[in-house]
């Protein structure tokens, strides 16, 4: 029987585990085994392990993800040694740490209990920090004793009793030692994913188990970027449940601290209150920050309660007026002066950014019209307003306001009631751009809110098979509701995120935000394209609002190492893995032209767009999106191929057909003129690299 079980849980950890398991092999103490649990990674995570040959090293691997909780306790039931460690994949132990804990174990009487030691913080770029860990001195839960909070933020020492040293300071897995006796009694809880060390020791300490503190630093948590601590948005709200869900355990009622409990619960809506401040989100920020100061009127560090009283002033005199977000756009360069100036003349000065509405008793089209109260809710959709007056929106309201009374006194049309609050986040104008850059911000929106755990979001059932639909709403946790085609909604509590006022409104700070919450969730599926990060979208297979002189257009591009790819060949998140590592994109205006919403900050695009059809209507909104995601935005203008088929852009009775038309023509590409823009963004080309 080993003295030491390692167990080390992971996850998409296949570039750290190597680290992790090395810091173990290489303790000045051998007496040990290493337990690996991989809960169902996708990467390569099992070859990194298995790469590695040592008896002591023993490989599992859930066939679902399970979350660490659960792997935790499949580490525990598979260990054979007296002590049960632990390592997170992406942290390491110093060389003793082994060694310092069965010293330390060796020297005291009690053997069946809980031991931990301290531990550094390490930035992703190397730089250590002692990470806070005051001293314990006493072993038992039942005695108020002395904690020495050198660099504490509260005070220089302060009576506690155990509960309130696990309650106040966080004691990761990775510094524990436990007996595996304990074990037997006590294991982590399934249903506490979030704060499961706090809960663990806390059940530990109430169990009656003694506690030692060995007071040296003899492990490193690593601060990975996409770590609950640092890369979940939803790091607050998850844990304010979660600790909800420890609070009311029955074996720890009226054993907890009331302070400490309230001081947690405070941290947790004040971080919340900043958040949805930081979103201008008033009265989210005045219900989180009020109850941050009722937990805890000091402040839970002694320093918030400012922060959140200002917080709650400033949210309310923020009620009484219409937040406006002021644009400074740069315009493109290298354009004829009339191009400019349409351009300029069509670039928003500033737009209003959305917000989370909540209506009751409303009805829904089965385009996403809301009517409340017999009028169309404002924001419910897009350009309700009309290019010149209100006849646009009115022509809606009034199909609406129809399909409303026919469905509630006739037989024609169905509406089906739903008690239960609903989330709404489509429209009747549906695409591929609009779904990613409106859709997902009202649904980004809405998680940001904290409501995703609380609605039901309702879409039609004709886009369950739509592939960027479906595959992108993986990155969010909510439960969906599928619209049967042709059915219509009556619903008594609808969460609104409001559209954009204008197909080329948007607001810097939100489409970012979009970015980030899909990028991120893209960097966790490792996918692996091998494509140029120059890119060029084709649109030949469509048939219509193609180039022209392509061949001609290809071959230019590719003298500078442009990829040449049709996204409707690829999934969702391939488009997305594309784009994100693209630096330069190329393509004619249209729908594909959003995915420039994955590409970081810097890079550089270009839209080739049909000039008629610009000089009569075109609202240039991927000029808008490059310049709200700080990319360079450039445009260059073609022709049509015949110019007397552009003749009817200047009827007088231009309608609908004639815009569809304009809008699909396919246009003819300057070359030289091409070269140029690329040589302004672009420094070398391929065969000069060679």
């Amino acid at each position: 029987m080993p003295y030491f079980s390692v167990v080390i849980p992971t996850y998409n950890r296949a570039h750290s585990i190597r680290k992790a398991i090395d810091s173990v092999l290489n303790q000045s103490f051998q007496d040990f085994e290493i337990i690996v649990v991989d809960d169902a990674s996708p990467d390569e995570t099992e070859q990194v392990v298995k790469a590695i040959s040592d008896p002591r090293l023993r490989y599992f691997k859930n066939e679902t993800n399970q979350e660490r909780c659960v792997s935790r306790n499949r580490g525990i039931d598979l260990a054979k040694g007296k002590y049960i460690c632990f390592l997170d994949s992406d942290d390491y132990h110093l060389p003793d740490h082994l060694e310092k804990l069965h010293v330390f174990i060796q020297a005291k009487k009690d053997k069946v209990a809980f031991f931990f030691t301290n531990a550094w913080n390490e930035s992703e770029d190397g730089v250590r920090s002692e990470r806070n860990c005051p001293k314990l001195l006493t072993s038992r839960a039942s005695v108020n004793t002395r904690v020495s909070t050198n660099n504490h933020s509260l005070t220089e020492a302060l009576e506690v009793n155990l509960y309130t040293y696990f309650l106040r300071y966080t004691v990761n897995p990775q510094r524990w030692c436990v007996h595996r006796s304990i074990f037997e009694k006590v294991k982590f809880d399934p249903e506490v994913v979030i704060c499961e060390d706090m809960d663990t020791s806390l059940r530990i300490v109430n169990a009656g188990f003694p506690v030692y503190q060995l007071n040296e630093r003899t492990t490193v948590y690593v601060a990975a970027a996409d770590s609950f601590t640092h890369g979940d948005t939803q790091k607050w709200e998850k844990e304010l449940f979660y600790l909800k869900r420890i609070f009311a355990k029955k074996e720890l009622k009226g054993k907890l601290p009331l302070f400490e409990r309230n001081r947690l619960l405070s941290m947790c809506y004040f971080h919340l209150s900043n958040k949805q401040f930081s979103l201008k989100n008033r009265w989210n920020t005045i219900r989180y920050a009020i109850m941050s100061f009722l937990l805890c009127p000091k402040g839970y560090n002694g320093k918030t309660n400012k922060i959140v009283i200002y917080q709650i002033v400033m949210s309310i005199i923020s009620c009484f007026r219409k937040e406006k977000e002021f644009l400074n756009y740069r315009l493109p360069k290298s354009l004829e002066l009339k191009n400019y100036n349409l351009i300029k003349s069509r670039r928003l000065d500033y737009i209003i950014p959305s917000r989370l509405k909540v209506l009751k008793n409303v009805f829904i089209s089965h385009e996403g019209l809301v009517l409340n109260k017999m009028f169309l809710s404002k924001r419910c959709a897009f350009n309700l307003k009309g290019n010149k007056d209100n006849t646009f929106g009115f022509i809606f309201w009034k199909l609406t306001l129809e399909q409303y009374l026919v469905s509630k006194f006739g037989k024609s049309l169905k509406a089906v009631k739903i008690k239960e609050p609903v989330l709404l986040i489509h429209t009747k104008w549906f695409n591929y751009s609009f779904w990613v850059t409106d859709s997902l911000l009202r649904l980004v929106i809405a998680e940001e809110n904290g409501i995703l755990d609380k609605v039901k979001l309702i879409y039609p059932e004709e886009w369950g098979n739509i592939d960027f639909v479906n595959s992108s709403l993986e990155a969010f946790d909510l439960e969906k509701l599928k619209i049967p085609k042709g059915e219509h909604i009556i619903s008594k509590k609808l969460y609104l995120p409001e559209t954009r006022d204008w197909t080329s409104s948007f607001s810097p700070d939100q489409i970012s935000r979009v970015r980030k919450k899909i990028v991120n969730y893209s960097n966790k599926l490792n996918l692996s394209l091998n494509y140029s990060d120059r890119v060029y979208l084709t649109r030949k297979s469509r048939g219509v609002r193609s180039i022209e002189n392509e061949e001609e257009v290809i071959k230019l591009l590719k003298e500078y190492d442009f990829s040449i790819i049709d996204f409707g060949e690829l999934t969702f998140w391939e488009q997305v893995e594309v784009m994100k590592k693209a630096n330069c994109f190329i393509s004619i205006h249209g729908a594909g032209f959003a995915n420039i919403l994955y590409m970081k900050d810097g890079a550089s695009v270009i839209e080739l767009i049909n000039e008629s059809y610009a000089e009569k209507e075109y609202k240039f909104p991927f000029y808008h999106l490059a310049n709200s995601l700080n990319l360079n935005y450039m445009a260059q203008f073609g022709c049509v191929e015949n110019k007397e088929t552009a003749l009817f852009n200047y009827k007088d009775n231009y309608n609908v057909a004639d815009k569809d038309r304009l809008v699909n023509q396919n246009i003819i590409i300057d070359l030289h003129l091409l070269q140029t823009n690329l040589e302004l963004i672009i420094s070398t080309k391929k065969s000069e690299l060679i």
